[in-house]
């Protein structure tokens, strides 16, 4: 006679469980502890100026908003997020669209909305929305015909507003976000080889179109010629950096990034974080972002033929990898573009977008976030009964 079993109270894979609750409560700390982080980089990247205060408070108010966001959003079960992919995809791509006819102009892009006592920015808010989609995408065409061209073709779909605006430094993070997606779908380098030519293409229309970035990147290649205009962002990183050394510059004293450092708060982050703590002060960061990707990784096990393994690895990397090219402009590795440094560039947009990615990556850990359907029945013989 059959055993009666009860239906298990988790329908994670054997296995996932296990790793989950010290890789999430690695996550929070990790976002509230680079988010404190940065809100002392900020204070002391403007000691002389008569609001330096306001801008640390405000982003200490973010701080304490983002860790409400991740903590709430963690408890919606993930199989609703996956359910209202279709809808809060729509609702995205047409903020990004909308930002366009009624956004407003700062640092020559039309990228927010101005509400009444901030401002938005629709495409970091969306970046969650953008890597869910593109996860539930992989898994329905899954297939070695079907997946690259869908998720190439709903790729480029929206990184067209951002071209439109123009934001190169968000389309680049899209773009990273597609070809984490497609690999960790068991997508092929092959397939990404062949959008090299397209990928090229597209860089020389942006390279002759915008004189600026032509002047960046002419500059960035012929580093030697200081007195090149393109060359100026990079000179300034560099005189930075060399300011903070090892230790940092004593409290209050971050002459640079006070007064020649551009948007020290924001683009310039993390080289108005060394100058403040130093090198030795930045390497905590650097340590956070390997911790989030790792954390992905850890609690994704067990998940990876399941859209929300891809969303859990993808999503934390890609966290860990707009870092890296916000750290690799402010060191001098590539050219300079405009990119905020997660949980430690002021911003409320930047740090709601990065709350909402962490805690839907808790959710998706969580064992208990899959729908019934996994369940074993309460009248049907478990696997192994007689």
């Amino acid at each position: 006679m059959n055993a009666i079993r009860h239906p298990r109270s988790h329908d994670a894979p054997r296995g996932a469980p296990s790793a989950a609750p010290a890789a999430t409560l690695a996550i929070y700390a990790v976002f509230f502890l680079m988010g404190l982080w940065g809100c002392l980089s900020i204070y002391n990247s403007a000691p002389y100026a008569e609001n330096q205060i306001p801008f640390a408070s405000k982003q200490l108010l973010w701080l304490a908003l983002g860790l409400g966001v991740a903590i709430a959003s963690a408890q919606v079960p993930f199989h609703w997020y996956e359910r209202l992919t279709v809808p809060t995809a729509l609702a995205a791509y047409a903020s990004l669209l909308l930002v366009l006819r009624f956004g407003v102009e700062q640092h020559g892009m039309r990228g927010w909305f101005h509400l009444k006592y901030c401002f938005a920015q629709p495409s970091e808010l969306a970046k969650p929305i953008f890597i869910l989609a593109l996860s539930v995408l992989a898994k329905r065409w899954n297939s070695p015909k079907n997946l690259f061209p869908v998720l190439a073709a709903f790729t480029l779909l929206w990184i067209l507003p951002l071209a439109a605006q123009p934001d190169f430094g968000t389309m680049t993070v899209y773009l990273c976000g597609f070809v984490l997606v497609y690999l960790l779908s068991n997508g092929s380098f092959a397939h990404l080889a062949l959008a090299i030519p397209l990928m090229a293409i597209g860089m020389a229309a942006v390279y002759f179109k915008e004189p600026y970035v032509a002047e960046r990147i002419n500059a960035f290649f012929a580093s030697s010629q200081h007195h090149m205009a393109g060359n100026w962002h990079s000179t300034q990183f560099a005189r930075a950096l060399a300011g903070g050394g090892f230790s940092g510059s004593d409290w209050g004293r971050t002459v640079w990034s006070n007064n020649y450092l551009p948007l020290a708060h924001s683009d310039s982050s993390f080289a108005a974080l060394v100058e403040t703590v130093g090198f030795a002060g930045a390497l905590p960061v650097i340590a956070g972002f390997c911790a989030l990707a790792y954390a992905g990784y850890r609690i994704s096990r067990g998940f990876e033929k399941q859209p929300r393994g891809v969303f859990i690895r993808a999503v934390s990397m890609l966290i860990a990898v707009q870092g890296l090219i916000h750290i690799s402009v402010n060191v001098g590795l590539i050219p300079p573009t405009g990119i905020t440094l997660p949980m430690l560039s002021y911003g409320g947009s930047s740090m709601i977008s990065t709350a909402l990615c962490l805690g839907m990556v808790v959710s998706a850990a969580r064992a208990d976030s899959g729908s019934n359907s996994n369940h074993i029945s309460e009248t049907q013989p478990a696997p192994g009964d007689p």
